[in-house]
């Protein structure tokens, strides 16, 4: 796939990634290492900032309009909302990601 597909498929890609598993760049990747080895609850703006910093370093991304992430500690479950422009079009996804 080529073009804003592309874009969305490596948007989803990141996500999906764990911070410092890819070896050719340890700091790609979102910390929910952060996020479920907590001893308290993570508040959620950090939760969605994490992610926001995730899109906001993919260059073909104009903008991001949304994020939103609701987390079931109990179950180890992510459901990430997001919405960005890419080459003057919105792109709206939802992943779901099971922390094992």
């Amino acid at each position: 796939i080529d073009n804003d597909e592309r874009v969305v498929q490596q948007i989803k890609i990141r996500l999906m990634t764990w911070y410092n598993e890819w070896f050719l760049d340890k700091t790609v990747g979102v910390r929910y290492d952060y996020i479920f080895n907590s001893n308290k609850k993570v508040n959620k703006n950090i939760i969605v900032n994490l992610i926001k910093n995730q899109l906001s370093n993919i260059n073909e991304i104009n903008t991001v309009n949304y994020v939103n992430a609701d987390i079931d500690n109990k179950n180890r479950l992510i459901t990430i909302n997001f919405d960005v422009t890419i080459n003057f079009k919105r792109y709206n996804e939802v992943i779901n990601l099971a922390i094992r």
